[in-house]
């Protein structure tokens, strides 16, 4: 042993002593062939882990052997270029690197003495084996990113680069290697500078070059690394990089064809890199997934599924019948490795969650996300949070999280983390889900929640406030806005009776500078707005000046929140689930839950013949309105007015599914129904041929199985309980249109059964067409620029944005007054390239809205 430690000892002394003798005399030749013999025993001597930790405890201790060793680094001043060797400072860069290696405490001493300059000027050197070990030394610092503010002193993407542009001669293949190493290390952090340093038209020009399949994999590696960056993708895409991606997809190496996956999968990122990929790249990329290598078919599957925001690569996948084979790789997620993977995609789909609407894909992350935010890996379970904050601004995906216990889970979370970051995310996601999941404001669990969280004591102590920092204190902040904006939704006397005042807060914090607080106070807004008792009281606060300005907010979620807020407020209220007015060309369902089966024509009234400005419409032969997939309703009631004389013969108002008998009828003499059990035809009211010329109003309620007819708020006939087995189907006229109604106007169906007072209301003809009519609140959209706003949404580069503008619009369009405004902003350009659209969500409310707009 002693001898051991006395042998490293004398190499380090003796490279000490030369040196020394070297400076006194000026004799370096004299003592070259010692210290190169030195220092290579002494790196003998290291490959022993004991011998390594005493050698490397000495020079730390010693005066002498660390400088020793920097001196000889530049022995007689360094390479000069004129091709002599220069053999020690060959073997003192080995030996550095080695030592470099075996412990990190050196690598704090290389940049302390400023070795870096050393080291780029060997790297750049024509000498082969200096240039090899400055490069060594290089590509190995580039590991460790707590240097990166001291190793980006010495640019080294721009000593690595020209490593790989030297000639072969003066640079040994495997520098080449090494240089491609640091690149592919920095690639993460430097990806920005790549293009201006030219690392990527280096690494294009490799790809087109070099046989070596290990180069090609590091050079494609560092594509896929670097090309979500916008400068290196846009420089990929101009250098036509994706005519390359087929040749390395097919690579004999499946390391170079994962890679290659792993590259589309970074390009993805752009909307333009997506529209590259070649239907020949999508076939391959689905072959390497049958190749049997798993982090091949892993790559291939991330690819593909980044592929599916492009609705035509989507479409060739559904084609193929690949979907559900790609979709299921999200439920890959047995490993550390996987998972990262897997969540760094639902990352990427989750920050284009508002521009693509791709709802089926969306679904799909759903039981992975809430499997991942419940991870043991801290920076797993921080990404899945983000995503899902990200994902919840989503109104349409707001439902899956829900029926997956999402907010329970959230909940929990929540109790058990200390960091206030996470703390606050969790917040945002629970608070987010009741914007659209009814159930949440009356689940006592949710409720109890967000009471206990309005008040900062609830997070903070005083003494916690006066010592805390001020970005917790920000933090807290925000999440006690978020509980109370949160609270204000919740149902009950003493919020409706509060509201007033507590509507002044929520539309203070509509102007927050927080963008999740803007949405949920836009999100309780949407909320009250199905609350009949609440919106004449939004609309006397200024609702609607308020959303017109949330609807130019610069935050995609706020305007998709706004116009679902618009929607909400039009929605006809008190369980209207059918309403023909009669008021346009065509007719419609102006409560906006149905779209009729094919077109019916209103061929309108004589002039001053109809109601509310010539509202009705007569029933022929052959018109009959046909509505799919109604249901059957336990207990309903049907409004409508009616003009008289109606004739002799029979005429269907309502027939069921099946198109035979009549849930309600009317002959010469009585209104009736059939009973779909024995067949029989039961009288609901008498005197229709006593009823004077004009127009009657009609109510049929339906409750318990117990069905009763009015007449101008009159009942004539005991109520008699029938037997209904079939859901509504035809309306106006029979299935075969042989028999239509008559004149008729205001046709309204609730799905609840009416007292007599709302039944004595709705027989009262009212002429006020505001105040007098379920849509209303559509009037008040013309008093100021919102159909103009919603219009300009439609032409957003977001789907979601222009799904719900359209949605809102064509709730507009049931109302005369706002069709004219809306044709007035020429909207029909609008709706007929909206009908052209891939996204078929964009094309059904587009086709609602024309329709309506008839």
């Amino acid at each position: 042993m002693g001898n051991k430690q006395n042998s490293d000892r004398k190499n380090i002394e003796i490279i000490c002593t030369q040196i020394i003798l070297a400076k006194t005399d000026g004799q370096y030749t004299a003592v070259e062939a010692s210290i190169i013999e030195s220092f290579q025993l002494l790196r003998g001597e290291m490959k022993n882990p004991e011998t390594m930790e005493r050698i490397i405890q000495d020079l730390k201790s010693g005066i002498k052997g660390v400088p020793s060793i920097i001196y000889c680094m530049l022995w007689r001043g360094g390479y000069d270029g004129d091709g002599e060797r220069n053999q020690v400072q060959e073997e003192a860069l080995k030996t550095f690197c080695l030592l470099l290696k075996k412990n990190h405490d050196f690598i704090k001493l290389f940049f302390d003495q400023d070795l870096g300059g050393i080291i780029n000027k060997l790297a750049l050197c024509n000498e082969p084996n200096l240039r090899h070990s400055a490069v060594k030394i290089m590509s190995f610092l580039t590991k460790f990113p707590e240097y990166k503010k001291d190793l980006e002193v010495y640019n080294p993407l721009y000593t690595l680069n020209s490593v790989l542009v030297s000639s072969l001669s003066s640079v040994k293949p495997k520098s080449r290697i090494l240089a491609l190493k640091g690149i592919k290390s920095l690639a993460y952090d430097y990806k920005s500078k790549f293009v201006a340093n030219g690392i990527i038209g280096t690494l294009l020009t490799m790809l087109n070059e070099s046989i070596v399949p290990k180069e090609l994999k590091i050079a494609i590696d560092c594509i896929s690394r670097s090309a979500d960056e916008p400068s290196v993708g846009k420089n990929l895409l101009e250098e036509h990089f994706t005519d390359l991606i087929d040749k390395f997809l097919s690579h004999d190496d499946i390391k170079i064809c994962s890679s290659t996956a792993s590259c589309i999968q970074a390009l993805c990122k752009f909307e333009k890199g997506r529209e590259s990929i070649n239907f020949l790249s999508l076939k391959k990329l689905h072959k390497l997934c049958e190749r049997g290598n798993l982090d091949a078919m892993l790559a291939a599957k991330s690819a593909m599924l980044s592929l599916c925001l492009n609705e035509a690569k989507l479409e060739y996948f559904k084609k193929k019948g690949w979907v559900k084979e790609i979709v299921k790789t999200f439920s890959e997620i047995s490993n550390k490795a996987s998972r990262e993977r897997v969540i760094g995609i639902i990352y990427q789909l989750s920050i284009e969650c508002l521009k693509y609407t791709l709802y089926d894909l969306y679904e799909a992350i759903t039981k992975p996300l809430i499997e991942l935010i419940q991870d043991e890996d801290d920076e797993i379970q921080s990404m899945s949070l983000s995503s899902l904050v990200n994902l919840c601004a989503r109104l349409d995906l707001q439902a899956c999280y829900y029926q997956e216990g999402a907010s329970n889970i959230i909940i929990s979370l929540f109790n058990i983390f200390d960091d206030f970051k996470k703390k606050l995310n969790c917040m945002i996601i629970i608070s987010m889900l009741s914007i659209t999941n009814k159930e949440l404001l009356y689940d006592e669990y949710y409720i109890d929640f967000f009471l206990s969280k309005v008040d900062r004591k609830d997070y903070i102590s005083d003494e916690g406030k006066e010592s805390g920092d001020v970005n917790k204190l920000e933090i807290v902040e925000e999440m006690v806005k978020l509980a109370r904006l949160t609270c204000i939704a919740f149902p009950g006397e003493e919020v409706q009776s509060k509201m007033k005042d507590k509507l002044k807060f929520v539309y203070s914090q509509c102007r927050s500078p927080s963008i999740k607080v803007r949405c949920r106070a836009v999100g309780s807004l949407s909320a009250l707005c199905l609350r009949e008792p609440i919106r004449e009281t939004l609309y006397k606060s200024g609702f609607f000046d308020e959303m017109m300005l949330m609807l130019r907010d610069k935050q995609d979620e706020v305007k998709a929140i706004a116009c679902r807020a618009i929607t909400n407020i039009l929605y006809s209220p008190n369980n209207l689930i059918i309403w023909f007015k009669f008021d346009s060309s065509y007719v419609v369902d102006a409560s906006n839950v149905h779209i009729l089966s094919g077109s019916v024509q209103n061929t309108g009234l004589k002039k001053s013949t109809g109601l509310y400005a010539d509202w009705g419409k007569e029933f022929k032969k052959s018109e009959v309105i046909k509505i799919q997939g109604l249901g059957i309703l336990p207990n309903w009631t049907v409004s409508l007015w009616f003009r008289c004389p109606m004739g002799d013969a029979v005429k269907v108002l309502i027939q069921g599914k099946s198109g035979t008998g009549a849930i309600i009828a009317a002959n010469k003499e009585y209104f009736y129904t059939v009973d779909q059990k024995n067949g029989i035809e039961v009288p609901l009211w008498f005197g229709l041929d006593r009823l004077k010329k004009g127009w009657h109003h009609l109510a049929v309620v339906y409750s318990q199985e117990v069905m009763s007819g009015f007449v101008n708020n009159t009942s004539n006939r005991t109520s008699k309980k029938i037997f209904l087995q079939e859901s509504f189907k035809y309306f106006c006229n029979s299935k075969k249109g042989k028999q239509p109604f008559g004149a008729i106007c205001d046709f309204r169906i609730y799905n609840y059964d009416m007292s007599n007072t709302e039944i004595k209301e709705l027989s009262v003809y009212n002429e006020n067409m505001i105040y007098g009519h379920p849509d209303k609140y559509c009037e008040y959209v013309n008093t100021v620029d919102i159909p103009t706003i919603l219009i300009q949404l439609t032409r957003d580069e977001r789907d979601v944005v222009k799904i719900v503008a359209l949605e809102a619009l064509s709730f507009m369009a049931s109302k005369a007054s706002c069709r004219a405004n809306m044709l007035r902003n020429s909207i029909i350009p609008v709706l007929i390239d909206s009908i052209r659209n891939v996204n078929p969500y964009i094309r059904q409310y587009a086709a609602k809205c024309l329709v309506n707009l008839g």
